[in-house]
């Protein structure tokens, strides 16, 4: 039987992509070299208050990036919102 994950994931990151999929989280791609895996984010909460809010307002092409990190055990939560396409008067409060 042919094991997926020594086949499919590169040796450096096999551990944690197995231990993340094995508890819920869907991975869609990692790099050793790079040192990262990359999830699928459900939007919940804040997050998707905001994406709402921007949606309604008229906004088509934008990116939210959610970054949590981690040094010396203190979180720093961040968000970014870029725009492809924003001009003054832009938002449609109707």
């Amino acid at each position: 039987m042919i094991n997926w994950y020594e086949e499919r994931i590169e040796l450096g990151v096999r551990e944690i992509v197995k231990y993340l999929r094995n508890n819920g989280i869907n991975t869609e791609c990692s790099c050793e070299h790079d040192k990262y895996v990359q999830c699928q984010y459900i939007t919940d909460g804040n997050v998707k208050e905001i994406d709402d809010l921007l949606f309604l307002a008229g906004f088509r092409n934008y990116t939210i990036e959610i970054l949590i990190k981690r040094d010396q055990g203190h979180i720093y939560p961040t968000m970014q919102i870029t725009f492809e396409d924003l001009e003054e008067g832009s938002i449609d409060e109707s």
